[in-house]
């Protein structure tokens, strides 16, 4: 049976939970997921559908974002006397 589409879930709480976070069509090979955590491991998997039927679970894949912040500009430095 060929799939419609994917529903992509996410957990943050080490896959206790799931939460469904969009549907993507049949043929998609790339997601960009939004709303990450700096540091906090997130979880990912994604099934099939078919009408009202359900594919099994992919792999589970993790993910932990390590977000660098920018340097700070146009600082003034000031000397007191």
């Amino acid at each position: 049976m060929s799939c419609a589409a994917f529903k992509i879930e996410k957990s943050i709480n080490g896959g206790v939970d799931w939460t469904q976070i969009d549907m993507v069509p049949q043929g998609t090979t790339t997601y960009q997921a939004t709303g990450i955590v700096s540091t906090q491991e997130t979880r990912f998997r994604v099934r099939g559908y078919f009408g009202v039927n359900d594919s099994g679970y992919s792999d589970i894949a993790i993910q932990t974002c390590f977000c660098i912040p920018s340097p700070p500009s146009n600082l003034l430095l000031a000397c007191g006397v």
